[in-house]
């Protein structure tokens, strides 16, 4: 069986990492490894989240990456993520960046879904230039050199020569929103759940609370999420 890698950059919030442990065993039917780098600046975050790897024998790296370009406050991300690949590229098969706040709810394998292409993701477009969402990506061609970190339109736009020149190997996944009713002062952004490859991944968005929304308000969410995925783990 090939050898997949799951890697998370995790970032303030360790019971989403508990939850993505919970969901990845539950669902995920391949031979895995669970790779964790930590982006947390916070210390009581980044012990908290050490101590969820060692009691689960998960790898952990923290980076703590803080620095941004321009606008684009994302890059921190996509510095982990060009960490993780040259860390991890020739030890898989598979490798499978899985943003923190995303979490499998029904069975799948990482090889049926991408099949014979090389790499798949959410397709994402701006000024006619097609990239991949770095928040969850599947790559079997590991003998690149790829740079996640954002251009100045946004993070991942630099894949999007490699998708160019593959296009007919490129899998996009389908990416919606999740019909869930939860009304908070009406920002949008606060009830969206993300519905990505036909059900199969729960997509919570902002779920470090990266834009700083209202506390209370954020937290409601939070545990709105939280049962959500207590049903989806029984």
């Amino acid at each position: 069986m090939k050898k997949t890698g799951i890697i998370t950059v995790t970032f303030n919030v360790p019971k989403l990492l508990e939850y993505q442990l919970k969901t990845l065993k539950k669902y995920c039917l391949d031979d895995y490894e669970f790779i964790v780098i930590d982006n947390s600046n916070d210390e009581n975050h980044i012990n908290e989240i050490k101590n969820i790897c060692k009691e689960n024998n998960i790898s952990y790296t923290h980076k703590g990456f803080s620095v941004s370009v321009g606008n684009v406050p994302s890059t921190n991300h996509g510095l982990a993520l060009n960490y993780a690949y040259e860390t991890f590229k020739n030890k898989f098969d598979y490798l499978v960046f899985l943003d923190h706040d995303l979490f499998p709810i029904k069975p799948f394998s990482v090889g049926e879904m991408l099949g014979d292409n090389i790499i798949g993701g959410c397709k994402q477009n701006i000024n006619n230039t097609i990239y991949l969402w770095p928040g969850f990506i599947i790559l079997s061609k590991l003998d690149e050199t790829f740079d996640f970190t954002p251009d100045p339109q946004d993070t991942g736009c630099k894949l999007s020569g490699f998708i160019n020149q593959n296009i007919d190997k490129v899998l996009f996944f389908d990416n919606g929103a999740v019909p869930i009713d939860l009304k908070l002062n009406n920002d949008w952004l606060h009830e969206f759940y993300g519905d990505i490859h036909n059900g199969t991944f729960m997509h919570f968005v902002k779920a470090s609370n990266w834009m700083d929304a209202n506390v209370e308000t954020f937290n409601i969410r939070q545990n709105h999420l939280f049962g959500l995925l207590d049903e989806y783990i029984k």
